[in-house]
């Protein structure tokens, strides 16, 4: 019984690790605050303009291109996420309706999924409309993201 809570308790240990490099990307939601947080951390912001419980392409852009380790791992260290939905069947708050459909306006998106990219400074400089422009996989989306924003690099002073 002590070695099977031993064993129990070292799994948990060594597993912890592996599970937070795999933990969900924090997608915003409210526009400001995205704006807010790219300009402080000198980040790009990706705005997913999608319909998550209805659109067959939404969804495949999600499993197969943002889901997936490498864009999560790009995505932690140079980008902000905003996450502007449609859905059909969830409830989401009046308000966050209301900006999304602001959003969409303003940024004239006319189909899911579109991506709209913008510098830290909060200007439009790229969109991706539909899943074929990155259906390569995540390097695609990465590569053409990394031209608006490149990875970060630290600099050492010399003593």
């Amino acid at each position: 019984m002590k070695t099977a809570c031993t064993l129990t308790a070292v799994a948990m240990i060594l597993t912890f690790p592996l599970g937070s490099l795999h933990a969900e990307l924090q997608w915003e939601t409210n526009y400001q605050k995205a704006l807010n947080r790219a300009a402080a951390e000198n980040k790009a912001v990706v705005m997913d303009f999608t319909g998550s419980d209805w659109c067959h392409w939404c969804m495949k852009l999600d499993k197969e291109i943002l889901a997936t380790p490498s864009f999560r791992q790009y995505a932690a260290s140079n980008l902000v996420l905003l996450k502007v939905d449609f859905p059909s069947k969830t409830p989401i708050a009046a308000d966050l309706k209301k900006q999304n459909a602001d959003l969409k306006n303003q940024y004239k998106v006319m189909g899911f999924p579109t991506l709209v990219i913008l510098n830290p400074a909060g200007t439009e400089v790229d969109r991706i409309v539909g899943f074929l422009p990155v259906k390569d996989g995540p390097e695609t989306l990465i590569a053409r993201l990394q031209k608006f924003h490149p990875p970060r690099v630290t600099t050492y002073k010399q003593y």
